[in-house]
């Protein structure tokens, strides 16, 4: 008998090659001549770029990166051609503050940004699929635009600081944008399809997963309320409200465009084959 099993990863427990493998082990002890083909897969969360690292035989590039809460991680990508395969995960998910207090107001997006700007300096890349699930911010991607080279100013022409998560959004009243940007097409690789705010909105869905109490959720519906403002950009497009909005941010000033993540992977692995 052939066997083909394609798992995801069980989140703060196994990754999926791991779960693959546990699963192969059990089958062939009980029926050691059948045949296994196992997958691992991801829909755009963790273990995206080894998705498509394993499956392209690509070349991994390993960065430093600030993650979530500071500190420094090491995020990477898989280059296949002249396109390169990460996730924000690595840079500013929510496994990396495991054994943190969670701190949904602070977290940024600011180590993605930082890992978008060293994929540029990669020769010969031109395209990037960002997997975007498993976040740990709701900061509507302002710590990401910050590392692109976007400032942002309050009410006082005071420049808000970098790394400053959610609250961030709250302060912005006015942006610069930066003289360059990474000279890449984008594409989100994501199975949310929840818009920017409201009641199905990346606030009052996805951040109590991340630790908010119930006054944190309202502080940061306000706060992509404003972020969407800033923009003239009412953040209604599925995925706009994923990874706590820096699906908005992504499409609005990068212009990615947003393929199903599981879909993706799925493709990546020769699945249908």
């Amino acid at each position: 008998m052939k066997i083909v099993t394609a798992f995801d990863s069980y989140k703060n427990c196994l990754d999926a090659g791991s779960v693959c493998q546990y699963f192969v082990d059990g089958w062939l002890s009980r029926r050691p001549d059948d045949e296994i083909i196992a997958i691992p897969l991801s829909d755009g969360g963790e273990g995206f770029t080894a998705t498509a690292a394993r499956n392209l035989n690509a070349d991994i590039y390993t960065f430093p990166v600030t993650g979530p809460l500071g500190g420094r991680v090491n995020a990477a990508c898989a280059v296949a051609g002249k396109t390169a395969y990460t996730e924000m995960a690595q840079a500013s998910g929510i496994e990396l503050i495991a054994a943190q207090d969670p701190d949904p107001m602070r977290a940024s997006t600011y180590g993605f940004g930082e890992l978008i700007q060293a994929i540029a300096g990669i020769p010969g890349v031109e395209k990037v699929v960002c997997g975007i699930g498993g976040s740990a911010t709701s900061d509507g991607g302002i710590g990401c635009a910050q590392a692109l080279g976007w400032r942002f100013f309050d009410d006082n022409d005071r420049e808000i600081p970098p790394y400053a998560g959610a609250e961030a959004c709250l302060q912005a009243k006015k942006m610069l944008p930066p003289e360059h940007l990474p000279a890449l097409s984008f594409r989100i690789a994501c199975d949310v399809d929840n818009h920017l705010t409201g009641i199905n909105g990346a606030a009052q869905v996805y951040s109590p997963q991340k630790g908010a109490s119930p006054a944190q959720v309202e502080r940061i519906e306000k706060a992509l309320c404003c972020w969407s403002s800033l923009w003239h950009d009412a953040g209604n497009m599925p995925g706009d409200g994923a990874a706590g909005g820096l699906g908005f941010f992504l499409r609005k000033a990068l212009g990615a465009s947003l393929r199903p993540g599981a879909e993706t992977a799925l493709e990546l692995a020769g699945f249908h084959r």
